[in-house]
């Protein structure tokens, strides 16, 4: 839509407006008129009923006019409706002026109030105004100018009448103007205030949008920069934990702690742009500050004495009911001792000072260095500022943390401040008050974390010497090995746009387990549905479909939806953790990652799997139990007839039944054998585990109802199996959910079993039903969980429902559990017939 279209202009605007003036005017004349003939009363009672005729005609000819407003023809002619009320009214008047007096009349004060309505009804321009003033004026003298001409008017009565007529025309003029005028004046100043507020909303979609873009920014520059820093950190790893040699030890450990400050430095970027984008939460604990301070301090000792400076910590010991973020703070004082010790001379002194106040608590870093002249001490915490041409600049830094630790103490309600003559050193001040009301809800995580103690971003990354060289200990990979069914090794699918680290995952997972590799998401998707992998180790920030995409469409996927799914991560932000799980993630790494504890995390979830598996086989041989002794039961009567029947016939010399009846008694047990051999084919028709096949339901039903027979004892069973609707379903798995279902119905002891089929608009609908004793209220939301026993007399693993439920869903069915009316239980299955199932 235009702008000229969207906001209508002055003409538009006060047309509408004189238009609605006229309106009121039309009502004000049909009530008004009438109602003076209480003035005719008092003044001219004789000719009261001519009077009141003139005035109800000016009504009535007021409605009239008042209707056309109405019309869509109205908007196009404002000034002629307009001048309607005052004219309609004027000529009403003038008619009884005519018959009283003329122009001596007094009467000529109902034209007055007709000529100020219009100040008073409308927004006209001058000419407009004078117009219709001038029309009412000319109405009053127009018709007595031949009694003028000869002689037989008071002149003086004439002139004073006419002297206040054209008095009330100047200044019902003059107003009507005055209101053009102003609102004019006024349409211009909101046509400025709307086109103020556009623009201003167009530069605030700008901002949001630069906003954005500079939070995309820093998310892509984090991932970009974790990638490669994992390429770096994790061989490192690896060689120090194989290598001996002092000097490749010493090499690595370089490499080593240079990642680590470019680590840190890629932190605080974020931590900047959490800040500004209003992203950045505090986990909120009570602070123990002086065991935080005896941390840093001794993490950061060993640096300090290889630059020969003294650093001593001086603390009253804890202070009480301080608030925050342990985390935070630790950033806060780490990097105020970090500054303290890089720019300190050797056999220089560092202290840090912990006192109690009246507030809080007071930490002070006091060193006795180059100090800060007077005109940098203001810029030593803005972004980015470093002073030039000072001793300082030859230590380098991006000029990011003291920015960074003033903004997080400001974020707890205290405040950072320096104290530093040029020449004797400096002192950094930090104040933290007590309490937590000063702690907004906006600023806090509401996630609740357990945290012991913060694994040390800050604190165990002290500052380290160049000679100093990182050990860590090897770690023994000695560990049983994972295996699946029919001890297969797990396989592994890595999704990896990076070309590197993706052959680096691949190298250092094959030495356990079978993997696979994929470019993109949308490369591992077909991968995903053909291999089958145990599980998905994924990077989230791909091109084309993300890692959350990818992981998503699998947890959407019924036949695949069980498959556990790793996400790597460069964002360790809050959303970030959201987006995943929502997307139905089961774990993170974050990038840069140690790679014992990649595989520690991909050997768990294998584990969970491997257990699953097993447990669920477990399931489906109890289930191949119960087909078993079916089956048994079923074919050894006739075994046993066929036998003695065979018998019989070698000795038919000295056996007194005839042959004829012998063979008829072999050929019965044949075929009730073939019949059980029918039945269980139907029952366990060979089919790959997701194979679909056209299933015939109630035919299924009969097959495991008769494999059952044998546990039916005195059980009545009732069936109305009037089902005929074809559906598609791996064969094998629906009968088994059907014998789940009566074999659990059995065990309960009912005394009755009520087996239904029929047809519905969207399929078949079966239900199983008995009069035992029902499930517990408690226990209904638990019935399809897994390991929950169905029965309390169920020595199984718990897992018949669940697995029913599984396999129903795998299909596009449906089961649920209701309370039988009358008593028992009851289960319905719902399954979609052919042509939903396609």
């Amino acid at each position: 839509m235009s702008e000229a279209a969207a906001s209508p202009s002055l003409e538009e605007e006060l047309a509408r407006r004189n238009l609605s003036g006229a309106r009121l005017g039309y009502v004000l004349s049909a009530v008004l008129m009438p109602a003076g003939f209480t003035l005719d009363w008092a003044l001219h009672p004789s000719r009261v009923r001519e009077l009141l005729l003139i005035r109800v005609v000016s009504s009535v000819v007021a409605l009239g006019l008042l209707g056309l407003t109405w019309l869509p023809a109205a908007q196009r002619h404002p000034l002629l409706l307009g001048a309607g009320p005052p004219f309609v009214c004027g000529a009403a008047i003038e008619a009884m002026i005519m018959r009283l007096g003329g122009v001596e009349s007094s009467y000529y004060a109902g034209l007055c109030l007709c000529i100020l309505a219009v100040a008073v009804l409308y927004n006209w321009q001058l000419k407009d105004a004078l117009l219709v003033s001038s029309g009412l004026l000319a109405l009053w003298a127009l018709p007595d100018l031949p009694r003028l001409w000869r002689g037989e008017v008071d002149l003086r009565v004439a002139f004073g009448n006419f002297y206040f007529l054209a008095l009330t025309a100047a200044i019902s003029v003059s107003s009507t103007v005055i209101r053009y005028r102003a609102a004019e004046r006024e349409f211009d100043a909101r046509r400025r205030a709307e086109q103020s507020s556009l623009e201003l909303e167009e530069t605030l979609g700008k901002l949001r949008e630069m906003d954005r873009l500079k939070n995309e920014f820093f998310a892509n520059v984090s991932h970009e920069l974790r990638t490669p820093l994992t390429l770096i950190f994790s061989p490192v790893e690896e060689l120090l934990a194989k290598i001996e040699a002092p000097e490749q030890r010493a090499a690595l450990g370089i490499i080593q702690r240079n990642a680590q400050r470019l680590m840190r430095l890629i932190e605080d970027l974020l931590d900047l742009a959490r800040l500004d984008a209003g992203g950045l939460r505090l986990r909120i604990a009570e602070l123990d500050l002086d065991e935080i301070l005896r941390r840093i301090v001794g993490a950061a000792r060993p640096t300090a004495e290889a630059k020969g400076i003294e650093l001593d910590l001086d603390s009253s010991g804890p202070v009480a009911d301080l608030w925050g973020d342990p985390h935070r703070i630790e950033i806060v004082v780490t990097n105020l001792v970090g500054n303290a010790l890089k720019f300190t001379p050797r056999g220089g002194h560092v202290r840090v000072i912990l006192a109690a106040t009246e507030s809080g608590a007071s930490v002070r870093v006091r060193d006795d260095g180059e100090g800060i002249a007077a005109d940098d001490q203001a810029r030593i915490f803005d972004r980015f500022y470093q002073v030039e041409g000072s001793v300082r600049r030859r230590h380098g830094g991006a000029g990011i943390g003291l920015a960074l630790a003033r903004e997080l103490a400001e974020l707890h309600g205290g405040r950072l401040s320096v104290e530093s003559t040029l020449g004797r050193g400096a002192t950094f001040h930090l104040e933290l008050p007590r309490g937590r009301e000063h702690l907004g809800v906006e600023i806090v995580e509401r996630r609740t974390v357990t945290r012991a103690e913060h694994p040390g971003r800050r604190a165990t990354d002290r500052p380290a010497t160049d000679t100093e060289a990182a050990a860590p200990p090897a770690v023994s990979r000695a560990e049983t090995p994972i295996r699946l069914e029919r001890g297969r090794r797990p396989r592994v699918l890595v999704v990896e746009d990076e070309s590197d680290l993706r052959e680096f995952l691949v190298r250092t997972l094959d030495q356990e387990f079978e993997v696979l590799s994929a470019a993109d998401g949308a490369a591992a998707l077909p991968l995903v549905h053909s291999a089958r992998p145990d599980l998905v180790l994924t990077d989230v920030m791909m091109p084309g479909v993300s890692g959350t995409d990818l992981c998503r469409q699998i947890k959407q996927s019924p036949t695949i939806a069980a498959t556990p799914v790793i996400l790597l991560t460069a964002r360790s932000s809050t959303d970030a953790t959201l987006e995943g799980y929502a997307s139905g993630a089961d774990d993170f790494v974050t990038k840069p990652f140690h790679p014992r504890v990649l595989e520690a995390r991909i050997r768990a979830h294998l584990r969970l799997r491997a257990m699953g598996l097993a447990l669920a086989n477990r399931a489906r041989l109890s289930t191949a139990g119960v087909l078993g002794a079916g089956v048994a039961h079923e074919v050894k009567n006739p075994v046993n007839a066929i036998v003695n029947a065979a018998r019989a016939l070698q000795m038919a010399e000295t056996s007194r039944v005839p042959r004829d009846k012998l063979l008829g008694v072999v050929i019965e047990g044949a075929q009730r054998i073939c019949d059980v051999i029918s039945v269980l084919e139907e029952h366990v028709r060979p089919a790959e585990p997701l194979e679909q096949n056209v299933c015939d339901v109630s035919a299924g039903l009969d097959s495991s109802l008769q494999l059952l027979s044998h546990t039916l004892g005195s059980v009545e069973i009732h069936r109305e199996l009037a089902a005929r609707r074809p559906v598609v379903a791996p064969a094998r798995q629906l009968n088994q959910v059907f014998l789940n279902l009566l074999h659990n119905a059995v065990r309960v002891r009912p005394k009755n079993i009520w087996l239904e089929s029929r047809d519905t608009a969207a399929g078949v609908e079966v239900t199983v039903a008995d009069d035992g004793p029902g499930v517990p209220p408690d226990l209904v939301d638990l019935l399809f969980e897994p390991f929950f026993p169905s029965t309390d007399s169920d020595s199984g693993a718990g897992l018949g429902l669940y697995l029913c439920q599984r396999l129903l869903e795998e299909v596009g069915g449906q089961i649920r559990y209701r309370p039988r009316a009358g008593g028992g239980a009851e289960f319905i299955v719902g399954i979609p017939a052919m042509e939903a199932a396609a």
